[in-house]
């Protein structure tokens, strides 16, 4: 189910993706986005340069994993 409700507050979403994606995947990635805006839900989205690269998505979770358990 797909269903997406106003008044839920959604966990917290970190959302990276290459710049050089397809325009099907950058439109999904903001429409999500604008979605968790308009239910007060925190969202991140940050673009890389580069396609669907998995080596790059990797570093950057480990990267952005290590933020965020440093913030505690």
């Amino acid at each position: 189910n797909n269903e997406w409700h106003n008044n839920i507050e959604y966990p917290d979403l970190y959302l990276q993706y290459g710049n050089q994606e397809t325009e099907m995947f950058k439109k999904e990635a903001e429409e999500l986005k604008m979605k968790y805006e308009k239910s007060n839900s925190f969202c991140e989205l940050d673009t890389f340069n580069g396609g669907h690269d998995y080596d790059f998505w990797n570093q950057g979770f480990k990267e952005k994993i290590t933020e965020l358990l440093n913030r505690k």
